[in-house]
């Protein structure tokens, strides 16, 4: 097939969990056989072409860098996508996400499908998980503004969700039905080279990957005071390279993640699976369905306690396709029979 793909950022603009995940469906794909094109945000250097793009090959990908802002939606993008759609003619057309005040793809492509990393609804919620913890005011929703996407989202032919929960509140609360499938991420292939099996150390540490002043909704110093009070060392591993994180999962004892997220799926969860380690993580939105002696699950804003508890009990050994779903290979699987 040919498939163009549109995403707001890519790896070349920044590291982090969407753009990787742009990244590693795209190379998966062309390695599969298509003719994969990438259409993004400019960069923030770049030297275009008088065509107003800049072209590059990113492992059997063209990713083309259009000549507008870099990692924001605007009209400029939008209509740059919309020439790069109807000179490239593509079979299918891909987007991360979307721009909710601009459809430049309708009626561009055979078919069109749109894959939702987080929406209104889960912000909604996740604002909700936070009223709870009696850390903010009461949420107001703009049910008007969660009706509107709804109804964008009716544009396309496809509509992927990345776990469970993204596919109730898709297929449900917005009411897509049967327009929704089930697709979860890929991550690189390079987490599912054998990882090291030595038994973790008492002076292995737990982990936690991520950034952790994200908007009040990661309480990683929870965490640090509960691993304190647990006698268990705790690494806080934010700002490294992507390539530096299997051999920090393989020196760990597992990974936490506290979270009050209920949107999203954090790529570390499926990076430590696939590293064959354990992970002790909130029971909220995409995270509640994880159902396996090797996940345990603690309440969202629960108690140290609780916490301590978690990190001193031991948990069992992961098995070797404890993350196969997230296998590149598979996802180009599952993202064909999706589109069909």
């Amino acid at each position: 097939m040919k498939i163009v793909s549109v995403c707001r950022t890519y790896p070349t603009q920044r590291p982090g969990g969407m753009p990787h995940v742009t990244q590693d469906r795209a190379r998966a794909l062309a390695a599969a056989g298509h003719d994969v094109t990438v259409v993004t945000t400019g960069l923030k250097n770049g030297q275009y072409d008088t065509a107003g793009r800049y072209d590059m090959n990113d492992e059997g990908v063209r990713v083309v860098h259009a000549a507008c802002p870099p990692q924001a939606y605007t009209q400029l993008f939008a209509e740059r996508c919309k020439w790069e759609c109807r000179d490239v003619k593509p079979d299918v057309l891909h987007l991360d996400s979307f721009d909710r005040e601009r459809p430049w793809w309708v009626g561009i492509a055979p078919r069109t499908v749109v894959t939702m990393h987080g929406f209104g609804v889960g912000a909604m919620l996740t604002a909700w998980n936070r009223f709870l913890g009696r850390a903010s005011t009461a949420p107001a929703p703009s049910w008007a503004a969660l009706r509107d996407e709804a109804e964008v989202l009716q544009t396309f032919d496809r509509v992927l969700a990345i776990s469970e929960h993204e596919q109730w509140m898709l297929s449900d609360v917005y009411n897509l039905q049967d327009r929704v499938r089930l697709v979860p991420n890929p991550i690189a292939d390079a987490f599912f080279v054998e990882p090291r099996l030595c038994l973790p150390t008492s002076t292995a540490p737990f982990v936690c990957i991520g950034n952790p002043g994200t908007s009040g909704n990661r309480d990683f110093g929870r965490v640090r005071d509960a691993a304190k009070a647990a006698g268990i060392p705790l690494e806080i591993v934010t700002g490294v390279s992507r390539d530096a994180i299997p051999e920090i999962l393989d020196e760990s004892r597992g990974l936490v993640l506290p979270t009050l997220w209920s949107q999203g799926y954090d790529l570390a969860v499926a990076e430590a699976l696939a590293r064959r380690r354990p992970v002790i993580v909130s029971g909220t939105g995409s995270y509640w369905h994880l159902r396996a002696p090797y996940i345990r699950i603690v309440p969202r804003a629960c108690s140290p306690d609780v916490l301590v508890e978690a990190l001193r009990e031991p948990l069992p050994e992961v098995p070797s396709n404890a993350a196969y779903t997230h296998r590149s290979a598979v996802h180009v699987e599952r993202w064909e029979a999706a589109i069909a």
